[in-house]
C-alpha cells in the first residue's frame, strides 16, 4: 500500500513567499456567488517557466483557527476565526476575520478575501492596514440550506459510510491559499476497521453535512481500506508538488463527477502546462470536455483560455445537501 507523507515545517517551495494574483488584460473571472465572500478571480499566464503547482501554499484550517493577523510593522490587528467552503466545488470562499475592539469588548467579524493574508503559518501577515479591515463588510451568517459552511462546522464530525456505519471522522481540510480552494479533506479512518489507524485524503466533495453532526459519505469500508493513506503523526500542512498533482490526478481517475461542479477546478486540472491555456491534447483527459471543445473555443482559435472556459462550461444545477 502506497503512503504519501506529510512533510513538517514551513512551505517547501522556493516560490512560495510569493503572493497575490496579478491582474489580467481579460479581466475577472466570476464564479458562483455566495453571499460576502464572493471576490472576483484574477487570471493571468504564468511570469515564468515553473509549474504552477510549484507556489503550493496550504494550511490546516484547524491551525488557522484564532491565528493572528500581522501589520509589516508587528502589530497585531486582527485574528482568524475561520474560513468558509463551498462543499459542492471545493471554492474557499474568504475568511472570517475578528477586528477592532478592547480586551474582548466591541468585536466584530468581518468577510475578507483569502488573498489578503500571507507569510507562514508562525506569523501571518495582512496586506491590509487597521482601516482598511474596519471597513471590511460583516460576516452575516450563513443561511440554512446553503451549499457554504465555516469549517468549523465541518471539521471533527462523525463520518457515516455508505452501509450506513462509522467510517470515521473528517479530521481536517487542508486549504491551498493560492487557489482558494479546499485541496483535499482528512478522513481520520476508524480504527475498529482499519488497524493502524490511518489517514485518508479525500476530495471534500464527497462529504455531506446531515443531521446529528455527521458527515454522510458514499463510500464504505471495504473501498477504505484500499486506498493510499497520508503518514500518520506528521500532522503538517505541506505536500511535496510533485505528490500533490499524483493526488490530484488520483481523484481525477476516481471520482470524475466532481471536477464537474466546479469549471474553474478542472481547468486548473486539465492546463498540465500550466500556461493559462487549453490545447485540444490537453482537453482529451476529459471527454466531456472533449465533447463541448466547439463551444468551449468561443473565438475558434482552437485554444481555450481560462475566462472562455469559465464562461461557457455548462453548469450542472446544484440540490440543496443539507
Amino acid at each position: 500500500m502506497t503512503t504519501i507523507a506529510l512533510l513538517g515545517g514551513l512551505p517547501v517551495s522556493p516560490v512560495s513567499a510569493q503572493t497575490g494574483t496579478p491582474g489580467s488584460a481579460e479581466g475577472p473571472v466570476p464564479d458562483v456567488p455566495v453571499g460576502p465572500f464572493e471576490t472576483p478571480r484574477v487570471v493571468a499566464p504564468p511570469t515564468n517557466t515553473e509549474p504552477a503547482i510549484a507556489a503550493y501554499r496550504a494550511y490546516r484550517a484547524s491551525l488557522l483557527f484564532d491565528n493572528g493577523l500581522y501589520d509589516r510593522q508587528g502589530d497585531e490587528l486582527a485574528h482568524i476565526r475561520d474560513v468558509v467552503v463551498d462543499i459542492v466545488n471545493g471554492d474557499v470562499r474568504g475568511a472570517v476575520l475578528e477586528v477592532g475592539g478592547t480586551f474582548g469588548i466591541g468585536e466584530r467579524e468581518v468577510a475578507a478575501p483569502l488573498d489578503v493574508i500571507e507569510g507562514p503559518l508562525a506569523h501571518l501577515v495582512t496586506t491590509l492596514d487597521a482601516e482598511q479591515l474596519r471597513a471590511l463588510p460583516d460576516a452575516a451568517p450563513l443561511p440554512a440550506g446553503e451549499r457554504s459552511f465555516r469549517a468549523r462546522q465541518l471539521i471533527d464530525r462523525t463520518v457515516i459510510g455508505r452501509n450506513g456505519d462509522v467510517v470515521g471522522r473528517l479530521a481536517d481540510l487542508v486549504i491551498n491559499m493560492n487557489r482558494e480552494r479546499v485541496q483535499f479533506a482528512v478522513l481520520e479512518v476508524d480504527p475498529s476497521f482499519s488497524s493502524p489507524q490511518r489517514l485518508l485524503a479525500l476530495p471534500i466533495q464527497l462529504f455531506q453535512p446531515a443531521a446529528e453532526e455527521q458527515h454522510a459519505l458514499p463510500l464504505g469500508r471495504e473501498y477504505l481500506k484500499t486506498r493510499p493513506g497520508l503518514e500518520f503523526g506528521g500532522w503538517s500542512h505541506i505536500l511535496q508538488p510533485d505528490q500533490l498533482a499524483d493526488l490530484d490526478r488520483q481523484f481525477f481517475i476516481d471520482f470524475p463527477d466532481i471536477w464537474n461542479r466546479s469549471p474553474r477546478t478542472l481547468f486548473e486540472h486539465l492546463d498540465s502546462d500550466q500556461n493559462g491555456r487549453l490545447g485540444r491534447n490537453e482537453a482529451a483527459d476529459s471527454n466531456k470536455v472533449s465533447d463541448l471543445w466547439s463551444e468551449l473555443d468561443a473565438n475558434g482559435d482552437d485554444l481555450v483560455s481560462k475566462p472562455e472556459f469559465v464562461r461557457n462550461y455548462p453548469r450542472p444545477a446544484v440540490a440543496n445537501r443539507r
